[in-house]
């Protein structure tokens, strides 16, 4: 799924995005670093799990995701 335009953004699916304690993790170490591959992000979750976090991130618009080979930069 493409990453939602600034446009079509919803506050209230940003919000909800931004509700979770790991997501807003995720958010926060992305503030700091700017872009970071999914590898490296520090998380007390399974991958499994951060996969679907971070899947609420990139569609509520928050994040953007960049495919590298076999990696995935997070910005």
């Amino acid at each position: 799924m493409a990453d939602p335009t600034h446009e079509r953004l919803d506050l209230t699916v940003v919000l909800h995005a931004l509700s979770d304690p790991t997501r807003l993790a995720v958010v926060a170490q992305l503030d700091r670093v700017g872009e970071m591959s999914c590898g490296c992000l520090t998380v007390t979750v399974a991958k499994s799990t951060l996969s679907q976090h971070l899947r609420v991130l990139r569609e509520a618009g928050v994040t953007h995701t960049r495919p590298d080979g076999n990696q995935r930069w997070l910005s």
